[in-house]
């Protein structure tokens, strides 16, 4: 870590960008980065700054795990989803455990959560569950079976009841789409349209290839409504969504060999173009917006190295010299593409970048474990026909997701100091201090408090939260 620590008051007049578009079926703030507030990359909110302090509250009985994602919904509730369960928060007037459901018992990751307000109905959480509520654990349950599903809970107080499932079972799913093979690893993740109904991904399989297509799902009938082909390969983790007008959604799908955008209006999805990529492995990010309208763009980043064993969070490295950030105009019928190089320090870029709408801060990722070698991260602004780079903070590291503050104008995350102890930190964004920090709260020893790639979501009172093991760091 920088020994310098700069804690400087920024007037929010000086900081603010222009604010990202809002997504009418989100309880919480738009995510410009990705798309869903699961994954916030950005907040209007203020997070803290100066020297902070760090806390725990600690999940129920027998919950267990971290949750790759957290969001918060209109009322101000948070929800996690962990290997075995869904676990919800109270924020006000402080972060404490409320209710846990166990999913499974063997361990299933669902890649985000959807908080859906708006509509007809109550407010919905629904959770992506790729392995299904087994029928042993939840019998007579409406949303038991063994097939990919979407569990669907009503956003309120009290105990957390299943209230239906979307299933995603091969026949029905095959006849929709008009696929052949068999289907394989499905509905992990789901991503909120315009309409307040989800396009998830599914992907079937014959012999050694793999297609994806994009499923539109309606949570509140529990239907299947419409589907279409993605292309080949298999899908990364997340989609960001672009709102257009109010009567369309943009999907950006990165697969193994391309970027492609699905449109969404009332009458189904369409595929509007694709890009081919040449990955030397996964690309590791989801995609991220950045700019708006007819000059902005969806980027990704190829890293030099990336997870390769989502289970065991290994780490493989290609033959490439530098990380490449690639970028796509978005609005164009077929759209040009551009890359630059990374600089050396970003090796491994397994969390997508956060954007505020025009800047990008990309960092270098640790991995699952305490790493000392790894860190850096860099700030880059889109100019509606590439990138230039803003500043460099090869010597910080960041191993969560990192999510850019407007209110406060600092890029937040955690990583190791020098001392080997998680720290959280918030780098100053813009301005000649830049690159410098403008908040540090001391947490724990790593094997405790790591950041294994999880979203920091920033809370009313300058607070902010994210997801380990034993519950959820509190930081002010």
């Amino acid at each position: 870590m920088r020994s310098l620590f700069i804690f400087v008051l920024i007037l929010c007049g000086s900081v603010v960008a222009a604010e990202p578009p809002r997504n009418p079926a989100l309880a919480s703030d738009w995510a410009m980065g990705h798309g869903s507030s699961a994954q916030a990359a950005f907040s209007s909110r203020a997070g803290p700054t100066g020297n902070g302090t760090a806390s725990l509250a600690s999940h129920g009985d027998g919950v267990r795990g971290t949750s790759p994602w957290l969001v918060e919904t209109g009322r101000g509730a948070l929800y996690g989803a962990s290997l075995t369960h869904l676990f919800r928060y109270q924020t006000s007037p402080n972060v404490a455990f409320e209710a846990g459901f166990q999913l499974t018992r063997v361990g299933s990751i669902s890649w985000n959560i959807v908080a859906l307000s708006g509509g007809t109905g109550p407010d919905l959480i629904v959770v992506p569950q790729p392995t299904g509520l087994r029928p042993a654990m939840h019998r007579g349950s409406p949303c038991s079976g063994r097939d990919p599903a979407l569990l669907v809970f009503e956003d309120r107080d009290g105990p957390l009841r299943c209230l239906r499932q979307v299933r995603f079972d091969e026949p029905t799913v095959a006849q929709l789409c008009r696929a052949e093979g068999r289907m394989g690893y499905s509905a992990s993740n789901a991503v909120p349209l315009w309409d307040s109904t989800l396009a998830v991904p599914v992907v079937f399989r014959t012999g050694e290839q793999r297609t994806t297509y994009l499923v539109n799902a309606n949570p509140r009938t529990g239907r299947l409504r419409s589907c279409v082909q993605v292309g080949s390969g298999r899908p990364t983790n997340n989609m960001p969504v672009e709102p257009i007008g109010g009567d369309q959604s943009a999907v950006y799908v990165a697969t193994d060999t391309a970027l492609v955008r699905i449109d969404h209006r009332s009458n189904g999805m369409t595929r509007r173009w694709s890009v081919p990529i040449n990955f030397a492995q996964r690309t590791g990010t989801t995609p991220t917006l950045v700019g708006n309208g007819s000059n902005g763009a969806v980027v990704l980043v190829e890293g030099v190295c990336a997870v390769t064993n989502v289970a065991t969070g290994r780490i493989d490295c290609s033959g490439r010299d530098a990380s490449r950030l690639i970028w796509v105009q978005r609005a164009q019928s077929d759209p040009l593409v551009g890359e630059m190089e990374l600089p050396s320090f970003i090796r491994t870029v397994e969390n997508s970048p956060a954007t505020d709408g025009q800047q990008l801060v990309i960092a270098d990722y640790g991995g699952y474990r305490a790493n000392r070698e790894a860190g850096g991260v860099v700030s880059l602004s889109w100019t509606g026909r590439g990138f230039r780079m803003n500043w460099a903070a090869p010597d910080v590291q960041l191993n969560g997701v990192v999510t850019i503050s407007a209110g406060s104008g600092l890029a937040y995350s955690s990583g190791l100091d020098g001392a080997n102890r998680i720290v959280a930190k918030g780098l100053i964004t813009r301005g000649d201090n830049a690159g410098l920090l403008g908040y540090a709260a001391p947490v724990g020893p790593p094997r405790r408090f790591l950041d294994r790639g999880v979203n920091t979501v920033i809370l009313p009172g300058q607070r902010m939260v994210y997801s380990v093991d034993e519950g959820l760091v509190v930081l002010r």
